[in-house]
C-alpha cells in the first residue's frame, strides 16, 4: 500500500509539472496574438493594456526579464505541496493562506538534518564543509531591508490600482504608479517596487488582484508557525504529522483562520515575524 501511495503521489507531481508547462506555453502563444483592449478590459486593466499595446515590444520584453532569484525554489515547493496535498489544492484556499505551506517549508532548507541530504558534492558525494555552509547561509541575510521594502512597495501599488473605480480612466500608467508610490512614502530611488505596473502579471489576471500583500502575510504566518515547531522540539515525524493533520490535509474545509488557531494556539503574531526579519537585518 505504501508503494501504491508513493506511485500515486509521483503521478500527481508529474501531472502538475506538465500542466504548469502547458499553461506557460499557452500564455506565451496568446501574448503574440493581437487583441483589442476595449473588448477585454476595463478600469486599470484597460489602461495597462493600452500602454503595453502602444509600447515597443522589445522594450516591454526587456522589462519582463527582471525576476526574483528566490522565486523558482518557492514555486517548486508550491507545486510539490499541491501535488501531495490534494485536499487543499482542490478546495481553492484564499491567496492569503495558500502561500503559507511553501513559506514555512523554506525554513527547513537550512536545517542541518535537511541540508546534509542535498548539499553534497555532485561527484564525490561529500557533504558541504561547515565553513562554506556558514558563509553561504550568512550571505542569504544580505539586503533583507531591500527585500522587505520592494515587496511592500509592490503590495501597496497593487492596492492603489485596485482601489480605483471600475470606470476610472488612467491615461499615464507611469505617472499613476509614481504618484501611488509617493503617496505611500516608498518613492525610494534605490529600492523600486518588485514589479512595475506594465508587467505586474500577478495582480492582472494572475489571481492576486488586491492580494499581493499575501506574500507578507504568509511570511508572518510561516515565521510564527515555525516557532511552533521550535517550541515542540523541532523537525521530527510526530510534529510533521500533527502539522499535516491540522493544516495540510484539511484544505478549505473550514475557516482557515480557525484551523490555524486550533493548530498554533493563537492567530499568528507579528512578534515572531519581526524577530525573524530583524535578526537578519541586524546580522
Amino acid at each position: 500500500m505504501e508503494s501504491l501511495k508513493i506511485g500515486i503521489s509521483m503521478k500527481k507531481l508529474v501531472f502538475t509539472l506538465l500542466f504548469s508547462f502547458l499553461l506557460v506555453l499557452t500564455s506565451a502563444c496568446n501574448d503574440m496574438k493581437k487583441i483589442e483592449p476595449e473588448k477585454h478590459f476595463t478600469g486599470p486593466q484597460l489602461a495597462l493594456a493600452k500602454a503595453i499595446e502602444a509600447a515597443d515590444r522589445d522594450a516591454v520584453g526587456s522589462l519582463s526579464k527582471e525576476t526574483d532569484l528566490n522565486t523558482p525554489g518557492k514555486e517548486q515547493l508550491t507545486l510539490l505541496f499541491f501535488a501531495l496535498n490534494e485536499a487543499m489544492y482542490n478546495d481553492n484556499p484564499p491567496r492569503d493562506f495558500v502561500e503559507f505551506p511553501s513559506q514555512i517549508n523554506e525554513h527547513w532548507a537550512s536545517q542541518p538534518q535537511v541540508f546534509a541530504h542535498y548539499a553534497r558534492h555532485y561527484q564525490s558525494g561529500e557533504p558541504m564543509p561547515d565553513a562554506l555552509r556558514d558563509k553561504m547561509l550568512r550571505a542569504t541575510q544580505f539586503n533583507k531591508g531591500y527585500d522587505m521594502t520592494e515587496l511592500l512597495s509592490a503590495a501597496l501599488l497593487d492596492m492603489n490600482w485596485h482601489g480605483l473605480a471600475a470606470n476610472a480612466e488612467v491615461n499615464d500608467v507611469a505617472s499613476f504608479e509614481a504618484q501611488a508610490i509617493a503617496k505611500e512614502k516608498l518613492d525610494l530611488a534605490a529600492v523600486p517596487p518588485r514589479y512595475r505596473s506594465s508587467y505586474f502579471s500577478h495582480i492582472f489576471g494572475g489571481g492576486y488582484a488586491a492580494g499581493y500583500y499575501a506574500y507578507l502575510w504568509t511570511q508572518m504566518l510561516a515565521d510564527d508557525g515555525y516557532q511552533w515547531f521550535v517550541e515542540q522540539g523541532g523537525l521530527n515525524r510526530e510534529n510533521g504529522q500533527k502539522f499535516r493533520d491540522a493544516i495540510l490535509s484539511r484544505g478549505n474545509s473550514t475557516d482557515l483562520a480557525e484551523l490555524y488557531r486550533q493548530w498554533r494556539g493563537n492567530n499568528g503574531t507579528v512578534e515572531k515575524y519581526g524577530a525573524q526579519r530583524m535578526a537578519k537585518l541586524v546580522d
